[in-house]
């Protein structure tokens, strides 16, 4: 009986460490009127793991990391190229990293 069952590639993604910090974050964003969405872009990795629209229509970005996590290659170009254009982008090992640098988005 596959009802109920789940695959063993959807299990590790709901536990890891870094969406345990993620899905509070998003919570907390939307707690001050912002859409945190995971967006994919086709064809090229390591786009940031949310997409910050603040209620004034500003944008950042958050990359969500464990202590001992490291930025692939890709990652670290999107983060190049979006703060080359100005955005905030920020490398969060924890929700209280997450929740600061957006309290600090907001108020800036």
């Amino acid at each position: 009986d596959w009802c109920g069952k789940l695959r063993s590639s959807e299990v590790s993604k709901m536990t890891r460490p870094e969406a345990t910090i993620e899905n509070r974050f998003v919570k907390y964003a939307k707690e001050q009127g912002c859409l945190a969405i995971k967006l994919r872009i086709d064809g090229r990795n390591g786009w940031p793991d949310r997409t910050v629209i603040t209620p004034a229509g500003r944008t950042m970005f958050v990359e969500f990391k464990t202590a001992t996590g490291r930025l692939s290659a890709a990652q670290r170009e999107w983060i190049v190229e979006l703060q080359s254009m100005g955005y905030d982008v920020t490398v969060a090992t924890s929700f209280k990293q997450a929740k600061d640098a957006l309290d600090l988005f907001l108020t800036e």
